[in-house]
């Protein structure tokens, strides 16, 4: 197979090639021909020359053609480079469609360079063949020129089928996933960015968070100094330990409190850390490693991986002096023969298939666990210890500008409120790893889609090449169709349901295109889950776990409802309260929960919501209806049903604590004395006050989700509210 690679992927393999292939001829001309020129040798002789030779200069022009299409956008970005100093972005997505499509065209090409070549050696070179109307030289060229016609247009076709198909994917993907992609791309860039960021001082008692920030790709605090950890080094830069790190971090399973404790866990991690390097000691990329300025030189230490006793595998690595390395460089022989190099071993034809780079769309990132460790890194490395969450200042060291910190912490700060806290921080990272797992799957799916598309134009063009060979080999068509027509009026009699739905399948998906794989839609009064797109049918998971199939035929009349693509989602808690409650409590109660909203920790809501009157049923209790307004969509339901639940157990807390119940209006009962023949009103009932703060004076307990505030307040900075429209939304129930 290396052969093979070799001889017709690179230009020395295909003069080589070519040369082995002109051999015979020659010997057939010199050595067989010459010492004998009769006729039937002549005849002999030129056909096989004829046939060598042109599949000799194939070889080397297939070749030539091919580089010639590889090189034409090295040269086009290097002229406007030139010209403008810079390649637009729009320059470079064109460049990129045609790297894409590229091979597509070099069929035709072959095809064409083979039908000229033909002719040029068999027509006007050994006049074997004659195009007129008289009998050719060599009778059986008459019918393989039509032969090579033939399948000159067999690779026109195709290849044209091929380029709608390719343009057809090509604008489905930029209208469908565009926006998707450059959401998801510049999310893993700045997630990368900041997992890859190297502290310069780290204090020396946070290494409890050493092996965390090992396996995320983070610099150990103690891998770039030489000195032991009880040096004069380390204690020039060491700081008050910062207690609150292990105190926060609500995703660890026991809280370890005291220094024997945090020992114990500072060596079961580092063990832990160990254990992982010398299981996987080849999967840790390069990059994730620290700097080389950073990290103990290899001089110092044989160590393959930093804080490892051994190095995997045991290869020595041959570096270069620096004075070597510079001349090598910029000798202008040695930068010569790199050129050639690539030149003539380029694989013009694709014989080895593409293997492009798709490590700016890999992520570290794997599970769930991984999205939470990797968020719980980005928390501890950049918030000051003298606050509970991070300002875009926090970024800065992180990236070369600020304006790339600030555009980076936007990426986490969904609600532009200036501040992101830690559980912001988690479920952008776990946002972005389930975004590139559901993409993933969506252009898998509508790969599959595009794969029977392509099968249906294949057919067309089947039925197109039918026609044409029978043109290029001169049959009559009205003779030899009249049973193909009848065939074909008795398919579309047959095949016209099919054919109908096959449209509305190809309009709905690839037109309308509603969904993708893993959203979440509401179709009539059914909530689903795409599960699997197909170009007919589509299959949806229901929240039991139950799956059902809706032809694509069938949503095309549907009223959908595409909870992912939506904004930021309300809803309405509709309750009773009594008919006498004042106006003052339910206004204190709407303030309560506007305070409540605006220091929520996990920025589950906008800081607003309203108490709208919905309803006075018969002066017997007032309907009111609150707002519930997310800061994301229902796409996870499960987060949607927390927040709700959190929202409901607020309501009933702060309406515990005002007093605020619900009963029937009392009936207007009067008692009459019988010796004065009076009626005595009967006493008033007020709703008592139930302070719900008589349940604990402990600290605050986390109920259903919500925890009621401090005496002293949040530590969290309240957010401002910009408008109520999320709230007004839900105003009509």
């Amino acid at each position: 197979s290396r052969l093979f690679t070799f001889l017709f992927s690179t230009l020395v393999g295909s003069i080589f090639l070519a040369g082995v292939l002109v051999t015979p001829a020659l010997i057939v001309h010199f050595f067989w021909y010459k010492p004998h020129p009769t006729d039937h040798r002549r005849y002999v002789s030129q056909n096989v020359e004829a046939w060598l030779f042109w599949a000799a200069a194939n070889v080397v022009i297939s070749w030539g053609l091919a580089m010639i299409v590889d090189i034409i956008p090295v040269i086009i970005r290097m002229l406007i480079s030139l010209s403008w100093g810079h390649v637009s972005e729009e320059t470079k997505t064109r460049i990129e469609l045609y790297n894409a499509v590229k091979d597509t065209l070099k069929p035709v090409l072959y095809a064409a360079s083979a039908w000229i070549s033909w002719i040029i050696l068999f027509q006007n070179i050994f006049q074997l063949h004659d195009s007129s109307e008289a009998q050719s030289y060599a009778a059986y060229t008459d019918r393989v020129v039509q032969v090579i016609e033939f399948l000159f247009f067999f690779a026109l076709v195709f290849c044209a089928q091929r380029m709608l198909s390719h343009a057809i994917a090509f604008a489905f993907h930029q209208t469908a996933y565009r926006e998707r992609l450059q959401e998801l791309k510049v999310g893993l860039r700045v997630i990368e960015q900041l997992r890859t960021f190297k502290p310069k001082h780290r204090h020396a008692k946070s290494s409890s968070h050493a092996p965390m920030f090992s396996m995320l790709g983070f610099m150990t605090p103690f891998s770039g100094e030489k000195e032991p950890i009880g040096s004069h080094a380390n204690r020039q830069h060491s700081s008050p330990a910062d207690t609150t790190d292990d105190a926060d971090d609500a995703d660890n399973e026991h809280v370890v409190k005291g220094r024997k404790g945090k020992g114990k866990r500072k060596l079961r991690e580092s063990k832990t850390f160990e254990q992982m390097v010398e299981k996987t000691p080849t999967e840790t990329p390069a990059s994730e490693y620290p700097s080389p300025a950073a990290c103990v030189s290899d001089t110092d230490s044989p160590h393959g991986v930093p804080g490892t006793p051994h190095r995997y595998p045991p290869t020595p690595v041959r570096r270069l002096s620096g004075t070597d390395q510079q001349h090598e460089d910029f000798n202008p022989a040695v930068q010569a023969a790199r050129v050639l190099k690539s030149a003539v071993l380029h694989d013009a034809r694709n014989i080895k298939g593409n293997n492009y780079d798709l490590s700016e769309l890999v992520s570290s990132v794997n599970t769930v666990q991984d999205a939470k460790r990797l968020a719980r890194a980005i928390y501890t490395t950049f918030r000051d210890r003298h606050r509970q969450y991070l300002v875009p200042s926090d970024f800065y060291p992180a990236f070369h500008t600020h304006q790339e910190a600030q555009d980076a912490f936007r990426v986490f700060d969904r609600d532009n409120n200036g501040d992101i806290s830690r559980s912001e921080i988690k479920s952008t990272v776990l946002r972005i790893y389930k975004e590139r797992r559901f993409l993933s799957r969506s252009i898998r799916d509508a790969g599959a889609a595009l794969k029977l598309l392509n099968q249906i134009l294949l057919f067309i063009a089947i039925i197109m090449l039918f026609f044409i060979s029978l043109s290029v080999f001169g049959v009559d068509v009205t003779q030899s169709l009249t049973s193909v027509y009848t065939l074909g009026i008795a398919a579309s009699f047959v095949f016209k349901n099919s054919a109908s739905n096959a449209f509305d399948a190809i309009m709905f998906l690839f037109v309308t295109h509603p969904f993708d794989t893993g959203d979440r839609c509401f179709i009539d009064t059914e909530n689903l889950v795409v599960k699997k797109m197909g170009l007919f049918a589509t299959v949806f998971l229901r929240s039991d776990g139950t799956e059902s199939y809706y032809f694509n035929s069938q949503l095309f009349t549907k009223f959908i409802t595409n909870v992912r693509r939506s904004d930021k989602m309300a809803e309405g808690l509709t309750m009773q309260v009594a008919w006498r409650t004042p106006l003052a409590k339910l206004d204190e109660l709407e303030k309560l929960l506007n305070e409540w909203l605006a220091t929520e920790e996990n920025r589950w809501f906008e800081p607003s919501t309203s108490i709208m009157l919905q309803s006075i049923n018969f002066q017997r209790y007032l309907e009111i209806t609150i707002a519930i307004p997310h800061n994301s969509t229902w796409q996870d339901w499960g987060l949607r049903t927390t927040c709700r639940t959190a929202f409901h157990a607020a309501v009933q807390y702060y309406c515990r604590q005002l007093g605020i119940v619900c009963f029937e209006s009392p009936m207007p009962i009067e008692f009459a004395d019988a010796d004065t023949q009076l009626f005595t009103p009967a006493p008033e009932a007020d709703a008592g006050f139930e302070n719900a703060s008589g349940e604990g004076d402990g600290a605050a307990r986390n109920l259903l989700g919500f925890t009621p505030p401090h005496s002293t307040g949040s530590h969290l900075r309240a957010r401002k509210s910009r408008s109520r429209k999320a709230a007004m939304r839900t105003a009509d129930g």
